[in-house]
C-alpha cells in the first residue's frame, strides 16, 4: 500500500548543546563501513584489511589481511572492502575484485574463504542468521543466500531505480533507491510488502531501520522519517545533501549531517527536537551508529571513527 500522509516537524533548537569528539580510533587506511561487536569496532578500510578497535582502551588489537587484486598494469594492490558484517565469530565482508568485479568472503576463526564472485556491482551484504546473508546489487536486486549450500535462495528485481542502502529489521528489509521510494519486503521470500514516499524526493543514500522507524539520507537535504505501521512521515532538513544517518535502538534519537562542514545534529525522531550539535568530523560522513543513547560512533572518507558522548 502507499501512503503520503505527512506531518511536518519544525524543529527546536533552545536546548541544542554543542558537543566535540570524546576520542577518536585510527585506522590504516579509508574507512568505508564499520560495525560494532562484543565491545570491539571492526572497520572495512580501503587497504584490503579490516582494522579491529578494542572501545575500551581505543586501541588497535588485531587487523584482518584479505587478499590483493591485480590492477591493469599487473600489479597486485589491496582490494577495497566495501561492506561488513559479523554474526557470531563469522565476518561477511565485501570486498572490491579485479576489473570491477566484487568478491564476498567469510572470515571465520582466522580463516578466510571466497564464498563466490561476481561482475554485478554487489553494493551491501548482511547477515541474516548463522547460515543466511542478503546481498544487494546495483541493480537494485536482492538476493538470499544459502552459505551451508553455497547456492540462492531467491533473487528478487525491486524496481527499475539503482540501488542505495537497504536496512533489516526482525522479518522485514527496507530498501532504498533512486527514486526516492522505500520498498519493504519479507526476508524469506524477497516479496514487496509496501512502498513508502513522500519522506524524500530523490536519492536516499543511507537508511536505518529500528523499532519500526526508518530513516531515509537524501540527496534532496531532507531525513525522512517513517513509521512503519502507519506510513506517516515526517522531515527533518539541512543546509547540504545528507550522505549519512544514524538512529538510536528504540528508535527515538537519530543523527545526521547537515551542513558542509560536516556537523552532525542529533534529534528526536517524534518531535524534530534537535538536542545536539556535534562538531569535529574531519570529512564526508558515511557510517553512523548508536552503541546507546548516550553514545554515537561515526565514520567518514577518511582514516577516522569519532566517538560521541551525549548528555542525557
Amino acid at each position: 500500500m502507499n501512503k503520503t500522509i505527512l506531518v511536518l516537524i519544525l524543529p527546536i533548537f533552545l536546548f541544542a548543546q554543542t558537543l566535540l569528539p570524546h576520542r577518536e580510533f585510527k585506522a590504516n587506511g579509508m574507512i568505508y563501513e564499520f560495525l560494532i561487536s562484543d565491545n570491539k569496532i571492526y572497520s572495512a578500510t580501503d587497504k584490503g584489511e579490516i582494522d579491529i578497535f578494542s572501545l575500551e582502551s581505543a586501541k588497535l588489537v588485531e587487523t584482518i589481511k584479505f587478499p590483493t587484486i591485480p590492477n591493469f598494469y599487473g600489479e597486485n594492490i589491496p582490494a577495497k572492502l566495501y561492506s561488513i558484517d559479523k554474526f557470531k565469530n563469522k565476518i561477511l565482508i565485501l570486498s572490491e575484485s579485479e576489473y570491477g568485479g566484487r568478491t564476498i568472503y567469510l572470515s571465520e576463526n582466522g580463516k578466510i574463504r571466497k564464498i563466490l564472485n561476481s561482475r554485478s556491482p554487489i553494493k551491501k551484504v548482511r547477515f541474516i542468521n548463522d547460515v543466511l546473508f542478503m546481498y544487494a546489487t546495483l541493480g537494485n536486486e536482492i538476493v538470499l543466500y544459502d552459505l551451508w549450500n553455497n547456492k540462492q535462495i531467491y533473487k528478487k528485481q525491486i524496481n527499475s531505480s539503482p540501488f542505495s542502502d537497504f536496512s533489516i529489521y526482525n522479518d522485514e528489509v527496507a530498501i532504498a533507491c533512486e527514486s526516492g521510494e522505500i520498498s519493504i519486503a519479507n526476508i524469506w521470500t524477497g516479496d514487496i510488502l509496501d512502498i513508502l514516499k513522500g519522506g524524500n524526493l530523490d536519492n536516499v543514500y543511507k537508511l536505518v531501520f529500528q523499532n519500526n522507524i526508518i530513516v531515509g539520507a537524501g540527496q534532496d537535504r531532507q531525513v525522512g522519517i517513517y513509521q512503519r505501521k502507519t506510513g506517516k512521515y515526517s522531515q527533518v532538513k539541512a543546509e547540504f545533501i545528507i550522505y549519512s544517518v544514524g538512529l538510536s535502538a528504540d528508535g527515538k534519537i537519530g543523527a545526521y549531517p547537515y551542513n558542509q562542514n560536516n556537523e552532525i545534529k542529533i534529534f528526536e525522531t517524534k518531535s524534530g527536537n534537535i538536542l545536539h550539535i556535534l562538531k569535529g568530523q574531519k570529512a564526508t560522513l558515511n557510517t553512523m551508529k548508536f552503541i546507546d543513547k548516550q553514545t554515537l560512533l561515526t565514520s567518514s572518507d577518511d582514516e577516522y571513527i569519532l566517538e560521541w558522548k551525549l548528555l542525557p
